[in-house]
Formats: structure tokens, C-alpha cells, sequence
């Protein structure tokens, strides 16, 4: 990947659109979109929210992003009852 591959994906990854990574990059927006083309051929990715997570995944993010996690369906926390949801607070019943 290009370094201004790269910048862009992180900048998609960061929630802008193509037209702030346009005006940010001083590039036109069919640029944008052939960087973006490119990136995803080199990434094996087929949209957006794909190439979110390949970039997520590789580290791709402005530092000043919050970090956060990103689970897929197979590799979701198991969650346990109690915590969150269901049953009563402050006590009850009588």
C-alpha cells in the first residue's frame, strides 16, 4: 500500500467522507475514489466497512482516535448473567 493509500484508509477509518479526505489531501474526489480503489485491491477488502476493520485491524488510525475494540460475531465476549439488563435494582418484592 502507498503511503497515500494508507493516509486516505486511515482518514476513512478516522469516519470521514471522500469529500473531507478531498479538501483535506488537496486531491479531486475521483482521486480520492481511485486511492480508495486501489487500497481496497491491495487490502482483499470489498467495501468500506471492511476496509474499516483491515485498517483497525493493522493499526491504522490517527492517534488521535479513542481506542476502541471491534468484535466479529465468532469472537464476541461471552457475557454473563447479571451483569446489565434483567432483574430488579434497589431491592423489591415482598
Amino acid at each position: 500500500m502507498t503511503p497515500r493509500q494508507s493516509e486516505i484508509i486511515t482518514m476513512i477509518v478516522a469516519g470521514q467522507d471522500n469529500k473531507a479526505i478531498a479538501r483535506s489531501c488537496s486531491l479531486s474526489s475521483n482521486s480520492v475514489k481511485a486511492h480508495i480503489r486501489a487500497a481496497y485491491r491491495t487490502m482483499g477488502v470489498c467495501s468500506r466497512t471492511q476496509a474499516v476493520l483491515w485498517g483497525v485491524d493493522h493499526g491504522l488510525r490517527s492517534s488521535s482516535q479513542p481506542r476502541f475494540t471491534v468484535f466479529r460475531d465468532d469472537e464476541a465476549p461471552a457475557t454473563s448473567e447479571g451483569m446489565g439488563g434483567g432483574g430488579s435494582a434497589g431491592g423489591g418484592g415482598g
